[in-house]
This record gives structure tokens, sequence and C-alpha cells, in this order.
């Protein structure tokens, strides 16, 4: 037996079987779910933002959550997410992005909140 091949046998696989149809596992319909409260969001920034630069805003924007969601789908038919490793990862990649999207939207209130109280001086 070969020094290679014992490595790969002790290596857990990360792969995705690819013999017979494949469930939908959990995390990879969370993740769905998150993407479509996405688009959400930016439909209801587009409501806010009706002007063309706002439309180019949440064009810009809805291409992004798009590649994210292609790339977070293209990651999940490689890789089984039954996987303690891959669900780790996503969890990781989901916690970073909510986390960042959280902040901006606190950044965002924070703004506004003072935008207002400096108007009704």
């Amino acid at each position: 037996m070969s020094l290679a091949s014992t490595t790969q046998a002790r290596r857990p696989g990360l792969l995705r079987h690819r013999s017979g149809v494949q469930r939908v596992t959990n995390i990879e319909l969370f993740f769905d779910l998150v993407y479509v409260y996405a688009v959400t969001q930016l439909s209801h920034y587009l409501l806010g933002h009706s002007s063309v630069a706002g439309a180019l805003q949440a064009g810009l924007l809805l291409v992004m959550v798009w590649l994210l969601w292609a790339y977070t789908t293209w990651v999940t038919n490689w890789l089984d997410p039954e996987q303690m490793a891959v669900r780790l990862l996503l969890g990781w990649y989901c916690k970073n992005k909510l986390g960042i999207a959280r902040e901006r939207l606190r950044d965002q209130i924070l703004r506004a909140g003072h935008a207002m109280a400096g108007s009704s001086q």
C-alpha cells in the first residue's frame, strides 16, 4: 500500500457521492431562504430609492447577491453538506456575510437617526 493511498483512505470524503439522486439538505434550504430574504430587502431598497441611480444600485446589488447564491450553490453541489467540516465552512460563511449586512444596516439606522435629529433642531 503506497503512502498516497493510505493518506487518501484516512482523509474524510468532503465531496458528494455522484451516484443516484441527491437529496437537498436543510442547510442548503436555509441558504436559499437567506438569499430570498436578501432579494426582498433589495426590493424594499428599490422602493425607497425610486430613481435611476437607485435602480442601478439595486441592480448591481442584485447581481452581487445572485453571484453569492450561485457560488454557494456550486460549493454545496460539489461538497457534501452532511460532513461537519463543510457545515462549519458554510456556517462561518453565513455568519460573516450576515454580520457584514447587520453592521451596514446598523450604520444606516444610526446615520438616519443623526439626520433626523439634525433636521428637528
